[in-house]
């Protein structure tokens, strides 16, 4: 339960600053990511599931720096802070549906720059609640 509330919280305020400046409060995030590999090591395993998450979140390193307007790194900080935290099921539906959302939500107003936690913690919450 705490866990959840966590992400929740880290969620909403990076997409304040998402929303607001384009960014995500780096420093508060690296903290994340170290209690998130923290908390794996004592509740999760660090097996394939583990690897299947990194190699998914370095796709999006490779995106972001292939492609310099696509996915921001700070987004790319966000999925290995999911990434830490949560299946990897759960990271690929959560990352897939928050892409779609955001195409749509992109096509439909022409916007071609959108920040992406927005989108990241409207799946997180649809996966948490409905799947």
């Amino acid at each position: 339960m705490w866990l959840n509330s966590f992400i929740l919280v880290y969620l909403l305020v990076n997409t304040y600053r998402d929303i607001k400046f384009r960014e995500i409060y780096l420093l508060p995030s690296i903290v994340a990511v170290f209690l998130g590999l923290i908390y794996r090591g004592f509740f999760l395993d660090f097996g394939v599931d583990y690897l299947m998450s990194l190699i998914f979140t370095l796709m999006f390193v490779i995106i972001s720096l292939v492609y310099k307007n696509s996915i921001g790194m700070g987004d790319c900080i966000v999925v290995l802070f999911l990434a830490t935290v949560i299946s990897f099921y759960s990271l690929f539906t959560i990352l897939i549906l928050s892409l779609i959302i955001a195409v749509l939500y992109g096509v439909i107003l022409r916007k071609k720059s959108i920040p992406l936690v927005p989108f990241i913690l409207l799946s997180y919450l649809g996966e948490r609640c409905f799947l």
